[in-house]
């Protein structure tokens, strides 16, 4: 009996365990939902706190950027001001240089135009007296020709007359003599002039004042005003050779070389006796000779 009742004591506590446990999940269920309605209630406050805290500093920032916008759409209406004003004084003052500018090109371009209108006339002055000195400059240089043109010929008229009379004084003196470096001679001719068209084609001229003549000799004497160092060359170089292409006939002939003239240059006349020519100058009425020197050409 005893040990039925134990038995019945172990099963009635075994029913009782199971109960407990419910009713302590039970307990311990709603004591987390109570935290979980506590735990969400306080994040709820703070989050109510937060979201006013966020308002206000929203608020707080709005105001500040209002007042920022607002200082700064002062500060730049200023500055726009001020930059009008520099801007409209600027234009001013180039509005004003630029009148000062136009005045002084128009006061440049009225001196230039006067100037040019200046030196219009100017030039028109000068060439008129350039023209009149060129026309006067004509008439006196056609004037100037005139009187040289009849110099030269009253100079060469004179030339003429002291050749004629060179000529007339070595004519009379050969006339009389007949004899030049030691050799006799037969015939003389004054003036002997002739042309000769060679076989080239080319026309030659040569003129002698004397020419004394024998049967083997010819003497060649030229009579000049004044003899100067070309008649030497010429009488050598042109009219001896010339003679004998004029006259072939006497291509043997030995040939002597003379100059008569009413004076020398200076060292001319030692010259023509150095080179084999006989020189002739007055002395009085006469004509004195030099023929100590002559060779045979």
């Amino acid at each position: 009996m005893a040990a039925k009742t134990k038995k019945k004591a172990v099963s009635k506590k075994a029913a009782t365990a199971p109960r407990s446990k419910t009713i302590a999940r039970r307990a311990a269920g709603n004591g987390l939902e109570k935290a979980i309605i506590a735990m969400n209630k306080s994040l709820g406050e703070s989050i109510e706190r937060l979201g006013e805290k966020m308002d206000k500093s929203l608020l707080t920032m709005t105001a500040s950027i209002a007042a920022s916008k607002k200082e700064t759409d002062a500060i730049m209406a200023a500055s726009k001001k001020e930059t009008d004003a520099k801007i409209a004084e600027a234009n001013a003052k180039m509005a004003a240089s630029k009148t000062e500018t136009d005045a002084k090109i128009a006061e440049a371009n009225a001196s230039i135009a006067a100037s040019d209108a200046k030196m219009a006339a100017s030039k028109v002055e000068t060439d008129a007296k350039i023209a009149e000195a060129n026309a006067s400059m004509a008439a006196s240089f056609a004037e100037l020709d005139r009187v040289v043109e009849r110099t030269k010929s009253q100079l060469a008229g004179l030339s003429d007359s002291y050749g004629l009379a060179v000529e007339s004084l070595a004519y009379s003196f050969f006339d009389s003599r007949m004899t030049f470096a030691g050799v006799r001679f037969d015939d003389m001719e004054v003036g002997v002039n002739r042309k000769r068209k060679l076989p080239d084609g080319t026309k030659i001229k040569g003129e002698y004042d004397l020419v004394l003549y024998n049967g083997t000799s010819i003497a060649l004497i030229e009579a000049k005003n004044r003899v100067r160092k070309y008649d030497i060359e010429q009488l050598i170089d042109v009219q001896l050779p010339r003679f004998k292409l004029f006259y072939p006939q006497y291509k043997d002939y030995t040939y002597y070389l003379g100059l008569c003239g009413m004076s020398f240059e200076d060292g001319v006349e030692a010259e023509a006796l150095s080179r084999g020519i006989g020189t002739l100058k007055p002395n009085g009425e006469s004509l004195e000779s030099n023929e100590t020197t002559v060779k045979a050409w």
